[in-house]
């Protein structure tokens, strides 16, 4: 800063930087902390109410350093947040607020609500498009302004907690929080991006936003284990959502979603005992199957999805239950990621997941080797030369799927290969029905003994021995 000065009084009437417009000049101290764009002040008359009028302000508690003061950190971090707004310039609007109070802790953290209302309302009425809400933890609910959704100028909200005791984020002044909630954000009608991070829903939530665009929820780890819980969505404009979450909330999507193009679905179970082993009830475990059949099938037009390994592994194969997600092809589907066990059971969902989109371009499968809720299938190499003579026949029972012909399909990778009977069954109808194939990347798994590398060995051996729709396929272990 000191250099930049001395060469603005050298300069003098050929200072070009300050003669800049100040949409540049903002642009410039965007790149500098807030603290650092207010000492700009000092460089010229030019310079010295450029700060007042950012349209983009950012106050990180993590970052706001003191000297030598007597003062609590977090009262000189509050007086600096309100003298900011007390010295802006009213006629300028604020494009983004980020109030990162993460690392605020400190005797005086109750009043940090109170501030953190008071800072959201200047915001709001400073036709605010873009809020981004970090808040510490505290035993104390956060109340957002109700407002906050009949803002006409906001487009993205993003509000995360904190993973230690996340806050209980709901609107104040209304009865409970499915009411608040759903009406208020009901109401928004120009937000485009929505982000809830470790954020507890006490009761249920409901997004009706006709112009939302994107939708991140991660709450995973956090938030009641009611299974009346429900995540409700009516948003006919969504493109994009990446929900990390339990099964145990029911999401429900009350619109048609034809145009959402990608969707990342990281949902599991939250039922372990202190060891860490699964322990679901038969009861559970078809509701959860039902729930996420339910949510699969609201992505019938889908281009982009990612399956997390427990959609597949939680999921009881009963194919009166499984297979009308499949009666609806998904025939824009053209990439496929999926995490899975490869169980009996999560290979039969796969290979009717398949066989019902036919059109997609790019295939990634993730073999969890820790995720076996059931006994995984034998190794290649361990099958007596009987059942080894019987393969094909298994092949055949696992169902129709030998009938259908993917003629789009063209890159495959598969990651975690261990050399076990259920990836040969996979590999082979994907050699056998992907006419167009190009590669096939087989990523073997990362800890290898000597016994396994032999087992991987004959398993591949067998592989290049299959026959291949593609004439052109190339299979390479890496």
């Amino acid at each position: 800063m000191a250099h930049f000065a001395k060469r603005l009084n050298h300069e003098g009437d050929q200072d070009r930087i300050s003669a800049l417009p100040e949409s540049i000049l903002h642009h410039i101290l965007s790149f500098l902390d807030l603290k650092q764009a207010i000492k700009s002040s000092i460089l010229s008359s030019k310079w010295r109410y450029v700060w007042t009028s950012l349209p983009f302000l950012c106050f990180d508690f993590g970052l706001f350093q003191t000297k030598n003061s007597m003062q609590p950190k977090a009262k000189l971090f509050a007086k600096f947040v309100d003298r900011v707004f007390q010295l802006r310039d009213t006629s300028s609007s604020i494009e983004r607020l980020n109030l990162n109070c993460f690392e605020f802790v400190s005797p005086d953290i109750q009043n940090l609500s109170n501030s953190l209302y008071a800072w959201i309302l200047i915001g709001l009425k400073r036709k605010i498009k873009e809020l981004y809400l970090d808040v510490p933890f505290s035993p104390k609910d956060f109340k957002l302004p109700s407002n906050i959704f009949t803002c006409e100028s906001l487009t993205k909200l993003q509000l995360r907690g904190s993973e230690k005791e996340p806050y209980c984020i709901f609107l104040g002044n209304l009865p409970n929080a499915f009411s608040c909630i759903g009406s208020s954000i009901g109401s928004c009608p120009m937000l485009e991006s929505l982000t809830i991070t470790r954020c507890v829903f006490r009761s249920s939530l409901v997004i009706t936003s006709p112009k939302l665009k994107h939708l991140v929820i991660d709450s995973h780890f956090v938030g009641t284990n009611k299974r009346d819980s429900r995540v409700k969505l009516n948003t006919p404009s969504l493109l994009s959502i990446r929900c990390k979450d339990y099964m145990s909330r029911d999401y429900c999507v009350e619109t048609d979603l034809s145009v959402l193009v990608k969707a990342e679905l990281d949902m599991g179970p939250r039922e372990f005992d202190a060891n860490g082993f699964l322990v679901l009830d038969d009861n559970s475990r078809s509701m959860y199957e039902r729930r996420m059949m339910k949510l699969l099938r609201a992505f019938h037009n889908i281009q982009d999805l990612t399956l997390s390994v427990w959609f597949f592994e939680i999921n009881p194969w009963d194919r009166s239950t499984v297979y009308p997600v499949y009666t609806t092809s998904m025939c824009n589907l053209r990439c496929l990621r999926l995490g899975t066990g490869l169980a009996d059971r999560s290979l039969k969902m796969i290979l009717n997941l398949l066989m019902n989109s036919l059109k997609i371009e790019s295939l990634v499968i993730e073999i969890n080797k820790a995720i076996f809720t059931t006994p995984p299938s034998p190794y290649w190499d361990e099958l007596d030369l009987a059942t080894r003579a019987n393969y094909e026949s298994l092949w055949e029972t696992q169902g129709p799927y030998h009938q259908y012909m993917m003629h789009q399909l063209k890159v495959v990778e598969i990651q975690g290969v261990q050399g076990r009977l259920n990836e040969l069954v996979l590999l082979q109808f994907l050699l056998r029905q992907c006419t167009l194939l190009e590669k096939m990347l087989l990523y073997l798994v990362d800890e290898q003994s000597p016994n396994t590398k032999r087992k991987a060995a004959k398993f591949f051996h067998k592989l290049a021995s299959l026959p291949r729709a593609s004439s052109t396929a190339a299979i390479l272990c890496l």
